[in-house]
């Protein structure tokens, strides 16, 4: 399980998102809410938003933060170890509402947009370490929770400012990004991980050529009488741990990338390339048929366990 803390730049905008929502946010009953509903959205929501998202890294371990609860003084500080996030923000269509993953605390964070700051309206629980969240409508927004192995459909009143859980929906194993595409937005893609979770198939995990990574496709208008829904198509990708998605505008394309699923090769642009290689430094010809000398040109290495190495067998490190 990928525990390694990482900064994204939508982070340091949900620190500042946060900090002013918690100056925004009014005092009231810290008590906790219950699974699937909302709960007082003052201290206990905007203060845990606030030291969760701005505290600092521990010194300790690169991949660790340490937060301290600031509306308790009986709580110490600890030591946790986060999903890495990767679609944290999202807005609502008519750009009034921001939707956070509180991804340490399992929640859906709802702020409201004004003229000069952000007023926190709600909090609402979803699966565990929740890392992705994408809205389908003003009134219906999709949570990726990366432990639970699950999506969480969250229903909206008008005013966002309550809301629940209303369908749990269990994919392939450690999702992390969702996006809407297709005939009017309405199929939802969850990309997971490839190893046999929810699947209703062989994962073939000792076979070679078989992909590790899945994208789960959902009808957001008919997701079945099934337990956990019922997607339309997992598509098998040959790559691993996939992460981000993007859709092109029109939404008849997405696009899915792996992470931490490379060949060991690396690029070297043709600036970087030593004096000396010129053409002869990459595959193919050095001149054309009529003599003329090739173009400068970059090259591709790969790493053979001790040096980075071109075509020929030279090192590049």
């Amino acid at each position: 399980m990928d525990r390694r803390h990482v900064c994204y730049d939508s982070t340091r905008l949900l620190q500042a998102f946060a900090a002013l929502a918690l100056a925004a946010a009014p005092a009231c009953d810290p008590s906790p809410g219950h699974e699937g509903t909302t709960e007082p959205a003052g201290e206990t929501a905007g203060a845990r938003v606030a030291a969760q998202a701005a505290a600092p890294a521990s010194p300790a371990s690169a991949g660790a933060v340490s937060h301290a609860r600031p509306h308790s003084s009986s709580h110490a500080s600890f030591t946790e170890f986060e999903s890495g996030q990767v679609r944290p923000l999202a807005m609502s269509p008519d750009r009034q509402h921001l939707f956070a993953v509180n991804t340490p605390d399992n929640r859906l964070e709802i702020f409201r947009i004004q003229h000069d700051r952000l007023s926190h309206t709600a909090s609402i629980p979803v699966g565990l370490e929740p890392v992705a969240v994408a809205v389908r409508t003003e009134h219906e927004v999709w949570v990726v929770n990366h432990v639970s192995d699950s999506v969480s459909v969250v229903a909206l009143d008008d005013d966002a400012t309550t809301g629940h859980v209303e369908r749990t929906l269990l994919v392939g194993d450690e999702p992390r990004d969702i996006v809407f595409a297709g005939p009017g937005r309405r199929r939802a893609f969850i990309t997971t991980a490839h190893r046999g979770q929810n699947a209703p198939f062989d994962p073939q995990l000792t076979t070679p050529s078989v992909g590790r990574a899945d994208v789960w496709v959902f009808d957001a208008n008919a997701l079945g009488n099934t337990l956990g829904g019922a997607p339309l198509t997992i598509v098998t990708l040959f790559t691993d741990t996939p992460r981000a998605l993007a859709v092109t505008p029109d939404g008849s394309r997405v696009y899915a990338a792996g992470f931490h699923t490379g060949n060991r090769t690396a690029s070297i642009p043709e600036a970087l390339v030593p004096d000396g290689f010129g053409p002869d430094g990459v595959a193919g010809p050095a001149t054309n048929f009529e003599g003329h000398q090739a173009p400068e040109v970059g090259a591709i290495v790969k790493f053979n366990g001790t040096h980075w190495v071109d075509t020929l067998g030279r090192p590049h490190d």
